[in-house]
């Protein structure tokens, strides 16, 4: 996967979900860099998730 903070292998997770009482769904999309131990990039469901911005990491430093 390839960001701003540059090019890591991910592990890509979908995360879908439905409102039984208004019958909308949704899904956001997460990618996590074992390396970074956190996620590198999201994605959301603009239809489901109103407000709610994408977001990818800009820069990343490895502690020693």
């Amino acid at each position: 996967m390839k960001v701003h903070a540059g090019n890591f292998k991910t592990i890509k997770l979908e995360y879908a979900i439905e409102n039984r009482t208004t019958g909308t769904s949704g899904k956001s999309i997460y990618w996590y860099a074992p390396e970074v131990k956190y996620f590198v990039k999201c994605q959301y469901d603009k239809n489901y998730f109103l407000g709610v911005t994408d977001w990818e990491l800009a820069s990343f430093k490895l502690q020693k």
